[in-house]
């Protein structure tokens, strides 16, 4: 049980590292682990299965805390060209690389619970990123990207701020779904680096419905999503497009 107990606190360790770069937060998350931990094999008739799946909920919670703040940011040097624009963190060479132009990468139809349940995911990425033009960029200027996502809607106002003012469904795909006999729920989600959001699409399929190959055929001819980049310190650099 010990050693049990011991390889879960190195993963998570390690785990915690690689989601928040932060050293500080880094401790405080798992400090709280390390007594999370102890709780759980203070109980006896706590199963594993039960402890795994509390543990990754955990996990899953500390990745809000990798998006970068605006206020971290040294926006008066900002350097870029047309493809990259790199705001460093203040008084450090390593900072936010953003990008001048995304595309989408389809996901599935995967199977959920059962197989008439099925989920596809279309993930919003940058074109350039891991390519020759990307490290270029970086070598050239000898800064480092962090490899974080800046949070967007920390630039909104306190109205606008939800992830859907960054990306979201377009019109089209909404009138689309609302034709066909089982209708999909639609859900934008934060993108994880180097991703700026995804899509969810989830759905029921009936038998010997259709409906599942006109929606793939919907998604792959027409443009699904809107992306709004809206940068008040920086709007030369804005963004607005459908993909």
């Amino acid at each position: 049980m010990k050693s049990y107990l011991s390889i879960l606190r190195m993963m998570l360790a390690e785990r915690s590292r690689c989601i928040i770069k932060n050293t500080q937060i880094v401790s405080k998350v798992f400090s709280s682990v390390n007594k999370l931990i102890e709780r759980v094999f203070l109980n006896r008739n706590f199963q594993h299965y039960n402890f795994i799946i509390l543990v990754i909920a955990m996990i899953g919670n500390t990745a809000q805390a990798a998006y970068i703040q605006a206020n971290e940011l040294d926006w008066d040097n900002v350097q870029g060209d047309s493809e990259f624009t790199f705001i460093p963190l203040k008084r450090q060479s390593q900072g936010v690389l953003l990008y001048d132009d995304y595309d989408r990468a389809l996901i599935g139809p995967t199977y959920s619970f059962s197989p008439y349940e099925r989920t596809i995911r279309i993930r919003i990425l940058p074109k350039l990123y891991n390519t020759s033009a990307y490290y270029r960029f970086l070598k050239d200027r000898n800064l480092i990207d962090i490899r974080r996502n800046l949070d967007f809607t920390d630039l909104l106002n306190p109205v606008q701020q939800s992830v859907e003012s960054i990306c979201k469904p377009t019109e089209g795909l909404k009138a689309f779904i609302k034709t066909m006999t089982f209708i999909p729920k639609l859900r934008i989600d934060p993108g994880n680096y180097p991703g700026l959001c995804s899509l969810e699409i989830k759905y029921l399929v009936p038998d010997n419905s259709t409906d599942e190959g006109d929606l793939l055929t919907y998604i792959s001819t027409h443009k699904i999503i809107e992306v709004n980049i809206n940068l008040p310190m920086l709007p030369s650099r804005n963004r607005h497009k459908r993909l």
